[in-house]
């Protein structure tokens, strides 16, 4: 995989001490200011946290055979309209969560899934173990080909509208729905 996942970051340590794992303990962190100004930046103005890492497939079919893979595998229904965003979970046949992911429509037989760092082998092999016997859903790892950027809090229009020349209103950008746009 490769990817470095920062916890969080603090200006004022030396550089050689950047790379140790923060120390354990059951009373407050030494990091716990730190956090706390990245939190407060979210809450109150804006904060860009880098998702990149984050496992991603693209799933396809020549027909809705990929619908109903998705549809067998998720918990919520998946067969939305093209564009659209579903957040899902994905249960064995006991009932038990084997992986929580986000599910983009892209096309009447294509979907992007995003789903946790961790979890990018574990939930490949579960997913190709249940993949149909003839062929008909091809799933591919796209990870390493997307750069995901989460862009947070009350002033993330306003930086959004710095970067490009698409129209950030909020009527423009509703509930779990893909909308492409070029920053410059």
């Amino acid at each position: 995989m490769g990817f470095e996942r920062v916890l969080y970051f603090d200006p004022s340590m030396p550089k050689e001490e950047r790379m140790q794992p923060p120390k354990i303990t059951f009373g407050k962190p030494s990091w716990f200011e730190n956090v706390r100004e990245e939190y407060t930046a979210c809450r109150e103005r804006v904060g860009v946290i880098d998702m990149s890492s984050f496992t991603k497939f693209h799933l396809k079919s020549g027909g809705t055979e990929v619908v109903d893979f998705l549809q067998l595998l998720c918990s919520n229904n998946i067969n939305v309209p093209v564009g659209n965003i579903v957040s899902s979970g994905m249960q064995n046949d006991q009932g038990c969560y084997e992986n929580d992911c986000l599910l983009l429509r892209r096309a009447h037989n294509c979907y992007f899934m995003m789903s946790p760092t961790a979890q990018q082998t574990r939930i490949s092999e579960w997913m190709r173990r249940h993949m149909p016997k003839d062929g008909s859903v091809s799933m591919s790892d796209v990870t390493s080909m997307y750069t995901v950027l989460n862009v947070v809090g009350p002033k993330s229009r306003e930086l959004m509208s710095e970067l490009t020349r698409t129209e950030m209103d909020i009527a423009g950008f509703t509930c779990k729905v893909r909308k492409d746009f070029y920053c410059h």
